[in-house]
């Protein structure tokens, strides 16, 4: 049965790097811009809330070696006590970016829920370290975090450690490749996490690839699904609104085609759209890009007004 879907706007940029000296990044903008620009009309989305983020501190601390670790933290926690009661609701719930840093959050609430299996759609593995990373930025290191590795006072919060296992996690798109290593199944940072890079998928059919992920999930046991989206999975040619373009990526009707069977899944709980930046879009239309995957993916899975 089509499901109501309930939007969540988290407009973090605490996980980036600023864009030149002074300047907080452009993806805080991001929910309202989407909403401008008709999606949730189109979704005919409710907005139960909108979780603001602490203050963005531009300077990477020379401890954590992390910018904005302390309030990536409690905003974590903050989005997990608004995210958590809607995972035992039977609505969809989107939550919209915000940088990739808000998926801490998210994957804390699931882990307060059950046991949950990520599909992770994103150009990069967001597996790096402090210690392998030039900038210092969570949105970085999302995944990382949430399978337990990382950064300790980020990745152990609650002492929850980890929030999603590896085995529970696909990761989809990625053709950022400096830390996926080729064997008899592609791994991220010799894990357990599995890759279907933008070769495979188009090799397989973006729909196969998805029914593929799914059926692989399910049959691990999981209590849920979680979908992250990162729109630079796109090809900067149509998706050029964002922090690091990668040339390349999958085109606005083959991701469509991905998300769809995924979306339509009654295991799939939710999704997180991040890392569209307003401000690298004058003319709005990557915005409209992003409306449009979203409204025919989700076709199936909102139910009319």
């Amino acid at each position: 049965m089509p499901r109501d879907i309930v939007a969540v706007h988290a407009p973090s940029p605490l996980g980036l790097k600023p864009p030149a000296p002074g300047r907080v990044p452009g993806v805080w903008r991001m929910p309202e811009a989407l909403r401008e620009a008709g999606l949730h009309a189109a979704l005919g989305a409710k907005t139960p809330a909108t979780v603001q983020p602490p203050d963005y501190i531009a300077h990477r601390d020379p401890v954590t070696r992390v910018r904005n670790h302390d309030g990536i933290a409690r905003y974590s926690v903050m989005l997990a006590d608004v995210i958590q009661p809607l995972l035992n609701r039977p609505e969809f719930v989107l939550v919209l970016g915000g940088d990739c840093s808000i998926f801490v959050g998210i994957a804390l609430a699931l882990r307060r829920t059950g046991r949950f299996g990520v599909v992770y759609i994103d150009a990069h593995s967001d597996c790096q370290t402090p210690e392998i990373s030039g900038t210092g930025g969570i949105a970085g290191m999302p995944l990382a975090i949430a399978t337990g590795r990382g950064v300790p006072g980020l990745a152990n919060l609650e002492s929850r450690r980890p929030f999603i296992h590896e085995d529970d996690v696909v990761l989809l798109g990625v053709r950022d490749l400096f830390d996926v290593v080729e064997g008899d199944t592609k791994t991220v940072d010799a894990t357990s996490i599995r890759v279907r890079d933008l070769t495979d998928i188009r090799a397989t059919g973006p729909a196969a690839a998805a029914g593929q992920t799914l059926a692989d999930l399910e049959s691990a046991g999981v209590d849920g699904i979680w979908v992250h989206l990162d729109v630079d999975v796109l090809d900067p040619r149509v998706m050029p609104a964002v922090d690091s373009p990668d040339p390349g990526g999958l085109f606005p009707a083959e991701l469509v085609d991905l998300l769809r069977p995924l979306l339509a899944s009654p295991v799939v709980r939710g999704m997180q759209v991040t890392i569209y930046d307003p401000e690298r879009d004058p003319d709005a239309r990557a915005a409209a890009v992003v409306v449009d995957v979203l409204t025919q993916a989700l076709a199936r899975t909102h139910r009319e007004k």
